[in-house]
C-alpha cells in the first residue's frame, strides 16, 4: 500500500458532526497509477510535487469558478492566465453542442458525508436529457485518458454521485465525466456518460480506498457505511 505524505491530503469538515473527512481526491492517492505517473511522482522532492499539486488545485479552482460563473449568469472578475484559455475553449464547445438539452439545477457546492468518510466539491448538477445528472469538468493537462487514469475518474465520479445522494435525498440518473481540454480534436478522449449500474460497480472498487484513508490517515475513524 502506498504511504503518503499527510501535506497531500485535503481536509473538509463536516458542518453537521463537526467531524474532519479527506476529499475524494486526496483518497484516490491511495489507488495505483500508471507506472508513467509513478515515475514522473518519484522524480520530483516532497517539496517540488507540492508545489506543482498547488498549480494544478489553483488551475481547477479558477476553471471551475468561471464555469459556474457562466450558468449563474455572472461576469467573471478574475484574470485569466493565458494558459487556461484552452480550458475555457472546450468548455464553451461542450456548452454549443449540449446547452439546449441542458437545465441547471446548482454548481460549485460544498458536500460533506460523514457517513461516507469522505467530502467534495460539486461540479455541476443538472437536468441532461431529461435525467438527473451529475457533471463532472476535469482540468487534467493529460489529453489522453486511459487505463489506471481513467478507472480513478470512474471511480472519483461515482464518490461524488454517493456523497450527493447520502447527502440530498435525491438519486442521480447518470454521471458524466467532460475533459475540457480534449474538445478541439476528433481523437481525443471525449466525455463519458456513466449509468447507474456503473457508477454502482465503481462506487464498489472506490470504498476500499475510503476505508483504508480514514483508518491511516484519519484517527482510526471508521465511517458508518463500513460498521
Amino acid at each position: 500500500m502506498k504511504v503518503l505524505n499527510p501535506d497531500s491530503i485535503r481536509w473538509y469538515t463536516d458542518p453537521l458532526t463537526g467531524l474532519k473527512l479527506p476529499s475524494v481526491t486526496s483518497v484516490l492517492q491511495l489507488a495505483p497509477e500508471e507506472p508513467f505517473l509513478e515515475k514522473w511522482r518519484n522524480s520530483m522532492t516532497v517539496e517540488e510535487y507540492l508545489a506543482y499539486m498547488d498549480k494544478v488545485f489553483e488551475r481547477g479552482t479558477i476553471i471551475h469558478k468561471l464555469c459556474e460563473d457562466y450558468f449563474n449568469g455572472t461576469h467573471s472578475q478574475i484574470p485569466l492566465n493565458p494558459e487556461y484559455q484552452c480550458y475555457i475553449n472546450g468548455f464553451h464547445r461542450f456548452i454549443a453542442m449540449y446547452s439546449s438539452s441542458i437545465t441547471p439545477y446548482f454548481t460549485e457546492e460544498t458536500m460533506a458525508c460523514s457517513d461516507l468518510g469522505i467530502a467534495w466539491t460539486a461540479d455541476f448538477l443538472c437536468e441532461w436529457e431529461w435525467k438527473f445528472t451529475l457533471i463532472d469538468w476535469k482540468t487534467s493537462s493529460s489529453a489522453r485518458v486511459t487505463g489506471l487514469m481513467l478507472e480513478k475518474y470512474r471511480m472519483q465520479t461515482a464518490m461524488y454521485v454517493k456523497i450527493f445522494e447520502y447527502t440530498r435525498g435525491r438519486t442521480v440518473e447518470q454521471a458524466v465525466v467532460v475533459p475540457l481540454t480534449a474538445a478541439n480534436k476528433n481523437w481525443l478522449w471525449k466525455h463519458e456518460v456513466m449509468n447507474a449500474i456503473q457508477i454502482e460497480e465503481y462506487w464498489q472498487k472506490a470504498k476500499g480506498y475510503i476505508l483504508d484513508m480514514n483508518l491511516l490517515y484519519n484517527n482510526g475513524y471508521l465511517p458508518p457505511i463500513f460498521q
